[in-house]
């Protein structure tokens, strides 16, 4: 018995899409991070970023670096307001900030308890850990991390208020001697 023609084209429609999916269904491990135009970070690094800025600002009362997504802004500056050349050093401190962390941790900074990760950060700012391209990285990512909290949508309508110019206008205020 000959199968019709449309049973043939059935299944050749099921193997292409199965074929299709395959890939997507093995679970290989993807190292790529998010997607930026002039740097390519792994998602090793961008979890690296995320652990320091949410340990330089927990979360608690208020939402911390991570709620307010300042580890993808320090990402969005570093691709499209520095140079190449302090991209690159950018990168070569987490790096180097990552294996340190890691060989004096004894585990990976990400892993950390946020308690250790701070405890390693304070023998980082005391320059108890000698190198000098991660003291630094350490003060450049700090800057970064913290213009981008206090400049978050949060911050700017809960914490300090922000009027846009011209501000309230007090045409009667009465002068102090």
């Amino acid at each position: 018995m000959q199968p019709s023609r449309r049973r043939l084209l059935k299944q050749m429609l099921f193997v292409s899409i199965g074929s299709s999916l395959i890939p997507s269904c093995l679970l290989l491990p993807q190292n790529s991070g998010i997607s930026l135009k002039y740097i390519q970070i792994t998602i090793d690094q961008e979890m690296l970023l995320a652990s320091l800025a949410n340990t330089l600002i927990p979360s608690g009362d208020s939402p911390g670096a991570n709620e307010t997504n300042a580890d993808l802004f320090v990402w969005k500056i570093l691709d499209d307001c520095t140079t190449e050349k302090d991209q690159k050093i950018f990168l070569k401190g987490l790096n180097e900030f990552g294996k340190i962390a890691q060989t004096q941790m004894g585990q990976f900074f990400t892993n950390a308890t946020l308690e250790e990760r701070s405890h390693f950060l304070q023998m980082v700012i005391d320059q108890k850990v000698k190198a000098p391209i991660l003291l630094d990285f350490f003060q450049n990512a700090k800057r970064r991390i913290i213009q981008a909290h206090t400049g978050s949508a949060y911050f700017m309508t809960n914490i300090q208020v922000y009027e846009q110019i011209p501000a309230r206008f007090h045409g009667s205020v009465p002068i102090k001697s």
